[in-house]
């Protein structure tokens, strides 16, 4: 695909969407839900999308910026929200080529594809209760790392966190977190579905 076309398909989210979040403390255990509602706009001439979310029931409020950046031939991402100590996240993005979701995705919402895969190394130290992961929506702090394997009482390290787009349709996306423990392999934390509103 031509760097145009990369920009391009960044703009699949433009428009308004229902979210249903569903957050895990622990792996094996039913998820915590809540609902909420994103904007996602073009802005500076089509080079970038904005997307704003909010979820009111846990009083969380995220906004992403998002561009394809031609010279490194990748997606670059910056990201901010109310419940994060840690300032500005930074992830980098890049296609997926389409692969087929994963088995337990497509059970549960059919055919579905992984369009883009997003990475960043996420550092965290003791602070306002204890260590905060950002761009993961969570409204809940330390229960996170119980089920990733990372110390909550940790003075200070780097895990990975990667998140998935997965393009169900045009009008439903489902979006999936993952943080790497410290002992290896990777967790679902959280899941974010989007439906176009209508």
């Amino acid at each position: 695909m031509s760097d145009a076309q990369m920009q391009n398909a960044l703009t699949q989210f433009v428009g308004d969407w229902d979210v249903q979040q569903e957050v895990w403390t622990e792996p094996g255990t039913d998820p915590t839900v809540y609902r909420g509602r994103s904007n996602c706009k073009a802005i500076a001439d089509g080079r970038a999308t904005l997307m704003v979310t909010e979820v009111p029931d846990a009083n969380f409020k995220g906004i992403a910026l998002m561009t394809w950046n031609d010279s490194t031939s990748q997606y670059d991402m910056a990201y901010v929200d109310t419940l994060s100590d840690q300032g500005i996240l930074r992830m980098s993005g890049r296609p997926a080529g389409s692969a087929t979701a994963s088995k337990e995705l497509q059970a549960t919402f059919g055919k579905a594809t992984q369009e883009r895969v997003w990475t960043a190394g996420v550092g965290h130290g003791p602070s306002k209760g204890g260590p905060h992961l950002s761009a993961t929506h969570c409204v809940i702090d330390e229960v996170l790392h119980a089920g990733s394997g990372i110390p909550s009482d940790s003075g200070g390290h780097e895990f990975d966190l990667k998140l998935v787009e997965n393009r169900v349709s045009d009008d439903e996306w489902v979006l999936e977190f993952f943080v790497g423990g410290a002992e290896g392999g990777e967790s679902l934390v959280q899941r974010n579905q989007f439906t176009r509103a209508g």
